[in-house]
């Protein structure tokens, strides 16, 4: 990352500064270096620098110096074309996705750093599965009530109970995208 211009103590004290901050949040924070191949596919990156909550927030450690797919080798290759379009058009982006080898879903913040032709790009970063598992957790219920509503409005339309069984066996096929549905009494 680029630092104000500054020689000796200053410097020093200006490199102690940036670390002090990085290492305060309570967010993963990480500077990596894209890797292409020859026709300019991003295929991999390295851990140039992470903050303290890298780890807590990854569950990787020691990961400095180190390329993801060395650490994660089927890591998903969305990571790698989001990062790779951010270092080589220095568009930011901020976005959400799963990052399933590591069992984990994050937020993301990611932009360019240092020279455009280094590829660097940094990234601020929550991991954010426990609130995706309430999030599903909630849409799962919605559609539980839902599909329980419906049932109860053809409930109070028709009078047969084979009637009944038929209708809310047909909507809980539907609902589970299943070719069949049976019941018994």
């Amino acid at each position: 990352m680029n630092l104000p211009a500054a020689t000796g103590h200053h410097s020093q004290h200006a490199s102690d500064r940036y670390r002090a901050v990085l290492d305060s949040l309570d967010a993963g924070f990480c500077i990596i270096g894209m890797r292409f191949n020859d026709d300019g596919t991003p295929v991999d990156y390295q851990f140039l620098e992470v903050n303290a909550a890298f780890e807590e927030q990854t569950g990787i450690e020691n990961a400095t110096g180190r390329w993801v797919r060395d650490i994660v080798p089927k890591h998903e290759q969305h990571w790698f074309d989001i990062y790779g379009r951010i270092a080589l058009t220095g568009e930011p982006m901020r976005f959400e996705n799963p990052a399933d080898q590591l069992h984990r879903y994050y937020d993301v913040y990611a932009f360019r750093v240092d020279d455009p032709a280094e590829h660097h790009v940094a990234v601020l970063f929550n991991d954010i599965t426990a609130r995706r598992q309430v999030e599903n957790t909630l849409m799962e219920r919605e559609r539980l009530l839902d599909l329980l509503l419906q049932v109860s409005d053809a409930a109070r339309a028709l009078a047969d109970e084979g009637d009944i069984a038929r209708e809310a066996c047909r909507l809980l096929k539907n609902a589970l995208g299943s070719s069949s549905c049976s019941y018994g009494f």
